[in-house]
């Protein structure tokens, strides 16, 4: 079963990003970019190489905000899998 989804290739993984975007509709027009529209973009990369994971978004503030880590232990590790 590991063979058949790919395991066995997982050493030739450069890297995984995954990036998602959400729109929560505002006080006037639904989802017009109006008054009270909240908008999310997330972005997540893991380095297989290296163990670095990076994630980028936005604070409680609407800041610009970058995390990067090593997913060398195995707490990260699990997180890892768990997100992904």
């Amino acid at each position: 079963m590991a063979k058949t989804c790919g395991l066995d290739s997982f050493g030739q993984i450069e890297g995984i990003r995954y990036t998602w975007n959400a729109e929560f509709a505002g006080n006037v027009k639904p989802f017009d970019g109006g008054p009270g529209t909240i908008k999310i973009t997330r972005t997540w990369e893991w380095d297989p190489k290296t163990g670095t994971v990076s994630h980028e978004g936005k604070d409680k503030e609407g800041k610009p905000l970058k995390v990067t880590y090593q997913a060398r232990s195995s707490a990260a590790k699990a997180m890892l899998w768990a997100i992904a």
